[in-house]
């Protein structure tokens, strides 16, 4: 449910608990009723009390929410900015990386060769 929708039926809630106030008001005034009123009074009170903070603690969350959103908005801009900055950075390493491998495949062929040289040179000559 909707933020919005939850804080109308508060107030309506509260409209309610103020109708019933009256009646409460009512019953005190009679005189074996006076006890029952007081208690329904005091119950709406503290009923219309805590509906206010819910009231309340709802407007606070939506603006945390708010915040949130647009916290998340800016960390995800700084996040594409980052990204398109570091582009050519990444292309460069990546480069560099796969020139560093070839360097080093070629190293490892020669060095197959050196050492498969002798060896092959010696099968050579035992034949």
């Amino acid at each position: 449910m909707k933020l919005s929708t939850k804080r109308i039926l508060s107030g309506i809630m509260i409209a309610g608990d103020l109708f019933m106030m009256l009646i409460g008001l009512i019953l005190i005034f009679e005189e074996d009723m006076f006890l029952f009123g007081l208690t329904m009074l005091v119950l709406l009170v503290l009923d219309i009390y805590l509906t206010i903070d819910y009231i309340r603690s709802l407007h606070h969350r939506e603006k945390v929410e708010e915040s949130l959103k647009y916290d998340n908005l800016r960390a995800s801009e700084i996040r594409r900015r980052y990204d398109e900055l570091s582009a050519p950075q990444k292309r460069e390493r990546s480069s560099s990386r796969r020139i560093k491998e070839y360097a080093e495949e070629e190293d490892d062929d020669d060095l197959s060769d050196i050492l498969s040289g002798p060896a092959s040179r010696r099968e050579a000559a035992r034949r």
